[in-house]
């Protein structure tokens, strides 16, 4: 009874505090200064959020049909948009309602914060909005323009940062942030300090996804310097100090990541804002679990929990159930950890599309740290099958989360091609009509008019084969280079982090459990094939991503020709041991070549490597380095399987393939590229002969120098 009639003095409570925010008779001039009605807007918001959920509904229609000025009412259907309108027919006629009363007062500057208000709630929440929006956004900077409303660009440039950022166009929406701030200091804004503020915010969490956390502290202090104390006790402020904090974390600078949280308790307990005390609490709660507090940390954690259930924070609540579970592994009480887990899993699936529908970025991330704290704490138990199961789950959400990162840079990059040919496009467009024009004016000669046209036209079409030519080069330039960035991404976002994820995976079962020798024995050979590959594959990667750069510049320095086939021996000779094959040497003294250090032992080891790899075990490699006219041959003969007769083609056409090795070797399909780009570059000469099972003999070809200056490896 008691509950009941307190949430009836709450409803009243706030029902009459947002009945006073905006006062129902506005003096003529405060209808003028649209800076302080959008201010007690703001303010009635704020205490707006404040009310439970289910007593909005109420509250709002309340006060829509109170006898309150047109100004207010706008206030509060803009409100309905925000908590209540599910369709998009329902936004647009409660939008109609809004425009209707501010067209008493006209007042266009006002108008403009409200219609950039609702174009980002269509544009961001409801489908197929998007267009919509970005005509409202169109026309917001026309009478931005029109009507000389400096100070409310603002609200226009925050909307076009959420329109970029929904289309993926990261890069253009960082861009579009900045330019806010600057316009924000630019123009002076002291009496919006909050609407900087909410772009502050966006800025860290930004940062925050790219995990540039030095350059979050270094905002978010230089913002909590500017505020004073009556300014600081905001919801958006405690979140700067929450965030700063988090930041402070992810460096391990606990000392001051506790400081941070605990200001904004302080803050939040002056504000009297229950989700917001349990917040930071929760983050606080994690640096006492690492520092072994648990007591407290446990108190935390559950405020954090009840709280973000009862405001119905999905999110929150999931990442409370985890850091309980880590709590309790740490303590090793493992039935109430395994039970925050299986709460954690239950919660996730149980409100899955709300979660994912909020920001799909974030669902997969509980899905990352939830399956890695399984995995510990399955270690923990020493149940190794679950632990495996786990990792290998955790492992497929991070490269999920990997993906999408990639994907947005992507989309961001295609994005601004696209760009960037629409103003080629435009250029083009322009230079052919100043042409147009030159010709027409130079033509004045009646006399001569059919031959100067005649003339000029030939001339044209001269001009524009050459042109088309140009063009035709250059987007081929283009096609080359986006087709060597998707082989990049691929390589770097499937192969590399999939091999170190897997060596990862390997290094630490080896190092949490306890293993015999013989069960060893398989992870360490899995280990050492994973990690022969994986410097293999960066190596290649890294050479071949230097010679695509333009500018790039040999530095040719003389060699013995034995050396550089002994240096490559040496680096690989165990590979060929694993399988058991001899390496036959013949070399010829006092040849000396001129080459790039770097690049030629590139070509060299990828030659020798194939020929270990596409060798049966217990086999044989000749290597032979020998005079031939100018030229220092270096022979690289094996008598293994072979290249079949379409792979040949294949190496002729510069086309990249990948075949497994005699003993299931994996490799990247840059080897054969980056041999065929380094003897180019070195003045050489390449030469395959293969027969299938049969063997393969590669030659490289080299000028022979003189030795001048001696360089020993």
């Amino acid at each position: 009874m008691r509950l009941v009639l307190l949430l009836m003095f709450w409803g009243c409570f706030i029902t009459f505090s947002l009945a006073q925010t905006l006062p129902a008779s506005l003096e003529k001039k405060d209808l003028q200064d649209v800076v302080k009605i959008v201010r007690k807007i703001k303010d009635f918001e704020k205490l707006l959020f404040a009310a439970i959920p289910e007593k909005r509904h109420k509250i709002l229609d309340s006060l829509e049909n109170s006898e309150k000025e047109d100004i207010f009412k706008a206030a509060v259907l803009l409100q309905k948009i925000l908590y209540e309108a599910k369709e998009v027919s329902d936004v647009k006629i409660l939008a109609r309602k809004i425009l209707f009363y501010l067209g008493k007062h006209a007042n266009p500057c006002l108008e403009i914060y409200f219609r950039a208000r609702i174009a980002e709630e269509l544009g961001l929440h409801h489908e197929n909005q998007l267009s919509y929006a970005k005509q409202e956004l169109s026309k917001l900077k026309e009478m931005t323009t029109q009507f000389a409303c400096t100070n409310y660009e603002i609200y226009v440039l925050y909307l076009e940062y959420k329109l970029l950022q929904k289309e993926f166009r990261n890069d253009l929406a960082l861009a579009k942030l900045l330019e806010a701030i600057d316009f924000y200091k630019k123009n002076n804004l002291q009496e919006d300090k909050e609407q900087l503020i909410k772009i502050i915010s966006e800025l860290v969490s930004f940062y925050f996804k790219t995990e540039e956390y030095k350059k979050i502290v270094e905002i978010l202090r230089e913002m909590l310097y500017t505020l004073n104390e009556t300014e600081s006790i905001e919801r958006a402020v405690i979140n700067l100090h929450n965030s700063l904090g988090l930041a402070y974390k992810r460096i391990n600078n606990f000392p001051e990541a506790e400081k941070s949280f605990k200001k904004a308790i302080e803050l939040a307990e002056k504000a009297k804002d229950s989700i917001w005390i349990a917040i930071p609490k929760g983050n606080l709660a994690e640096i006492y679990t690492e520092t072994g507090k648990y007591d407290i940390a446990e108190q935390f954690l559950d405020e954090y929990i009840s709280y973000s259930i009862k405001y119905k924070e999905l999110g929150i609540t999931v990442a409370g159930y985890i850091k309980m579970a880590k709590l309790f592994r740490l303590k090793k009480e493992f039935a109430k950890a395994e039970k925050n887990l299986h709460l954690a899993d239950d919660f996730l699936q149980k409100h899955l599309e709300s979660i994912r529908k909020s920001d799909f970025w974030h669902y997969i991330n509980y899905h990352v740290r939830l399956n890695r704290e399984y995995t510990e704490f399955y270690l923990a138990i020493k149940s190794f099958d679950k632990a495996s199961e786990y990792l290998k789950k955790y492992d497929s959400f991070r490269d999920s989360l990997y993906k999408i990162t990639l994907q947005e840079q992507i989309v961001d990059l295609e994005a601004r091609h696209r760009v960037k040919e629409k103003e080629q496009e435009n250029e083009l467009l322009k230079a052919t009509n100043e042409k147009q024009q030159s010709q027409i004016r130079n033509s004045q000669v009646f006399q001569w008019a059919t031959i100067i046209i005649i003339s000029l036209l030939l001339g044209l079409i001269f001009l524009g084969y050459k042109f088309w030519k140009k063009q035709k080069e250059y987007y081929k330039s283009l096609e080359d280079l986006d087709l060597f960035k998707n082989k990049l991404f691929s390589i770097i976002s499937h192969d590399l982090r999939n091999y170190m994820s897997s060596l990862k995976g390997y290094v630490y079962l080896i190092n949490n459990q306890e293993m015999t020798m013989r069960e060893l024995k398989p992870l360490s050979e899995e280990l050492a094939k994973n990690t022969e590959y994986t410097f293999g594959l960066l190596d290649n990667v890294l050479i071949w991503a230097k010679s695509q750069m333009q500018g790039q510049t040999l530095q040719l320095q003389t060699f013995e020709a034995k050396e550089l086939v002994q240096k490559v021996i040496f680096e690989i000779g165990w590979f060929a041991k694993i399988k058991n094959i001899a390496i036959n040497c013949h070399f010829q003294e006092n040849l000396w070549v001129e080459v790039d250090f770097s690049i030629f032992l590139i070509a060299l080891r990828n030659i020798i490597s194939n020929a270990v790899k596409f060798s049966k075990p217990n086999g044989m490699i000749d290597i032979i380095v020998q005079k031939n006219n100018n030229y220092c041959d270096f022979i690289v003969k094996d008598y293994g399987i072979g290249i079949k007769p379409e792979n040949l083609e294949k190496i002729r056409q510069e086309i990249s393939f990948n075949e497994l090795g005699t003993s299931l070797e994996k490799g990247t399909g840059l080897g054969l590229i980056l041999i065929k780009s380094a003897v180019k570059d070195l003045k050489g000469q390449l030469f395959i002969e293969s027969k299938l099972n049969e063997g393969t003999t590669v030659t490289i070809s080299i000028p022979i120098v003189r030795n001048l200056n001696t360089n020993k490896i």
